[in-house]
């Protein structure tokens, strides 16, 4: 079945990422500066960034993850440089006031580099590079991110995206000419950007489902390599407690067994320690040392509850994950998430964009 679009102007969404971002308790212009980012990640093509972002970031503040009346910080500035400490304030605000420093400096020096920590999300890395394009220099912007990108040859996700962006104006074409370009492309039949979203989207689940069943394999080893650790260890320390109740009779009291307290009790099988032939499990310098050396070696290797705890839980998390990741094909595309796209425009109308979805 053929995709369906909800058609909005871009002052229509405009206007509705302003009231939401009011609504979560930031200032108008600080509104203004959030809802720009995203509509132009819209504008863009690039919807993973644009409006749909909002549901995340209202979670985050929330969950209080964002400070709506954060208060951004220099805490340290050369001629050249600048670092802010954001205090955990919202993404776009605090690097939209990062760029504009550093596009001050660079006028000033030629060159300048502003960095940001204790941030959040701040959308396309296009946006702020853009920023000192658009008043004649090159812009540069680049974040890192958590870790959400398995390296070559491993299980499991450990590195960020780590997003990088130059711009520079060059060869002169003006924005409208892009646009114009991205507009054309828009034109094209919405059945061609659904099939295309469709295959690329398979492509994603099946990698994703590959990643994720490594994963598992991955926590499963670990498991079973705790285990064993466990169990290694377990006898290690007994060998160590026998030496430790062999040669000395109060140690070896200490460390009597339930089992043996009542066999003493009961004047049955009554276990003597350093005497005349009795259980003596004595070891000498060299052994003892080499014993308490491989202990050492496995309490190393053994998790702790709490590390157990969280291994089964993210195991638990990958194993479903594997589950639903299996690719399959998406006959119904009210199920797939809404995506904005460009819609063709001649340069008379107004910018518009559509939100894929049902009525």
């Amino acid at each position: 079945m053929a995709a369906k679009y909800l058609h909005y102007t871009y002052d229509q969404l405009n206007t509705f990422c302003m009231d939401a971002f009011q609504k979560f308790g930031f200032s108008e212009s600080e509104a203004r500066i959030i809802s720009d980012v995203l509509l132009l990640s819209d504008l863009y093509g690039i919807e993973s960034h644009g409006m749909q972002r909002l549901v995340r970031y209202h979670k985050g503040i929330e969950k209080g993850m964002i400070d709506v009346h954060a208060k951004p910080e220099i805490v340290h500035e050369t001629p050249v440089s600048a670092v802010i400490d954001a205090h955990d304030a919202m993404g776009q605000l605090v690097s939209h006031q990062a760029m504009e420093l550093a596009i001050a400096k660079a006028k000033k020096t030629g060159m300048a580099i502003v960095s940001v920590r204790n941030s959040n999300h701040f959308g396309i890395a296009g946006y702020y590079a853009k920023m000192a394009c658009d008043q004649g220099l090159v812009g540069m912007a680049m974040t890192n991110s958590e870790a959400i990108m398995v390296p070559t040859y491993a299980r499991m996700a450990m590195i960020g995206s780590n997003s990088i962006c130059a711009v520079a104006r060059r060869y002169g074409v003006p924005e409208s000419t892009i646009r114009s370009w991205m507009a054309e492309e828009a034109g094209k039949p919405d059945g061609v950007f659904a099939a295309a979203r469709a295959e690329a989207a398979r492509e994603i689940a099946a990698r994703a489902a590959v990643g994720a069943k490594a994963q598992v394999s991955y926590l499963q080893q670990r498991v079973a390599e705790n285990q064993r650790a466990a169990e290694i260890r377990q006898r290690l320390q007994q060998r160590l407690d026998e030496d430790a109740r062999a040669r000395k009779y109060t140690v070896g009291a200490l460390l009597k067994s339930q089992e043996e307290e009542l066999a003493d009790a009961t004047e049955t099988g009554m276990v003597v320690y350093r005497q005349p032939g009795s259980y003596d499990r004595e070891l000498d310098e060299a052994q003892r040392k080499e014993l308490k050396a491989q202990l050492e070696r496995y309490d190393a290797q053994v998790m702790s509850d709490r590390d157990a705890a969280n291994v089964a839980a993210v195991l638990l998390t990958a194993a479903a994950s594997a589950a639903q990741l299996a690719p399959r094909d998406e006959t119904d595309s009210s199920q797939s998430a809404p995506a904005v796209l460009v819609e063709t425009k001649s340069s008379e109308a107004e910018t518009e964009v559509v939100l894929d979805g049902t009525v």
